[in-house]
């Protein structure tokens, strides 16, 4: 046999070989984690505040909407949230494709009250894309189907996908405003 037909085969096989290996599984990004097969952020903040002035602030950011509090959770709704990426980081040029044209947020808010620390829970997370004609409503696309594999059970690992996800973490530390790290064992 010719040594050059070898040589092609072995390469091909060896090809095929590290091409049939597994993705490695990631479950959580900074804050971000699956929950069932929705992407959550979700992060536990010391506090001294009482649950009534929790609400009095979140009563406050412009894009909340439909805040409820009861038994010592915190309901509400963000609509057109909108940030500027390059203060937290930037996002590298090509990485913007993987949400949308524009970095408009929508999506819920959870937060869970205890005597000296609360947990707060973005979840239904949505990028918000306006078509270039402004006659159309615009599209939301849901953060888990823009950032999670198709089964919904890890996070891309895509070089994109920890890029995005690191700047929307910064954001959310300053916007939903986490101070200190506390314990999360007990939630």
């Amino acid at each position: 046999m010719k040594p050059w037909i070898v040589i092609t085969c072995l390469s091909l096989i060896g090809c095929t070989t590290v091409a049939q290996q597994p993705q490695p599984t990631i479950t959580t990004y900074g804050h971000f984690k699956l929950d069932g097969q929705e992407l959550i952020w979700q992060h536990v903040i010391d506090t001294t505040l009482r649950p009534e002035d929790v609400r009095t602030f979140y009563n406050h950011l412009s894009r909340m909407s439909d805040i409820t509090l009861e038994d010592n959770t915190l309901l509400a709704s963000f609509d057109m949230l909108t940030f500027d990426g390059n203060r937290y980081g930037g996002i590298a040029f090509g990485h913007w494709a993987l949400v949308s044209s524009t970095p408009l947020l929508s999506g819920r808010l959870k937060i869970d009250l205890k005597n000296d620390r609360y947990r707060i829970t973005v979840y239904d997370l949505r990028f918000i894309d306006y078509p270039e004609d402004k006659s159309c409503a615009p599209r939301y696309q849901s953060a888990s189907h823009a950032l999670l594999m198709r089964e919904a059970r890890s996070i891309k690992p895509t070089a994109a996908v920890p890029d995005v996800l690191g700047v929307y973490d910064r954001f959310f530390q300053e916007y939903f405003p986490v101070h200190a790290s506390a314990r999360e064992d007990d939630f």
